[in-house]
């Protein structure tokens, strides 16, 4: 009886590894990766935020259209100044999910005129950039999650004056965030 049950595993495997094809050359080794993107205002968080005339407040990510599904748009400016701004520029900053404080890559928009008028929050549709654009997501598929936020980077006031950042983006400032409750023991 045992003699019998060893001939018909034996018999199996030999049948199942015929059937089985040989995989060596023909499948990748590792699956192909996936990543996700967010998107958001400049973070508030980082340092000197406060001092930036105009803040992004509002921003979205795809639309309506199947063309517009990868686009990028602020939808919201906050003017923090006192005078009426008639023009403004924006940039997008990309950063790994595992280090914010490094922008891995960044790009200008087009000035863009506006009516913007002291301490004013208006609604807009600004285009930003179509995620698919971007030349790392073009050329790789990387493996990990990513942040895009956008500012304001230049600003024309309509009195002929401007203004303009040249150390953007800064670092997050920890001091600034809000303390986390420590678990109930």
């Amino acid at each position: 009886m045992k003699f019998l049950i060893s001939i018909l595993l034996i018999t199996s495997l030999g049948f199942s590894s015929l059937s089985t094809p040989n995989r060596k050359h023909t499948e990748p080794s590792s699956p192909p990766s996936y990543f996700g993107v967010a998107v958001a205002p400049y973070n508030q968080f980082r340092a000197d935020y406060d001092l930036l005339p105009v803040q992004v407040v509002g921003i979205r990510g795809g639309g309506p259209k199947e063309e517009d599904k990868f686009k990028i748009e602020a939808t919201r400016l906050k003017n923090q100044t006192a005078k009426t701004i008639n023009g403004l520029r924006l940039t997008w900053f990309l950063f790994s999910a595992a280090d914010l404080n490094v922008a891995l890559d960044s790009r200008q928009t087009n000035i863009t005129k506006i009516d913007l008028k002291p301490f004013e929050k208006v609604d807009s549709l600004i285009f930003v950039v179509y995620i698919n654009q971007i030349p790392l997501f073009k050329t790789t598929w990387p493996g990990n999650d990513f942040l895009l936020e956008v500012a304001v980077n230049e600003v024309h006031y309509d009195d002929g004056s401007s203004w303009q950042a040249t150390d953007l983006p800064r670092e997050l400032d920890r001091s600034k965030m809000p303390k986390r409750a420590s678990p109930a023991n």
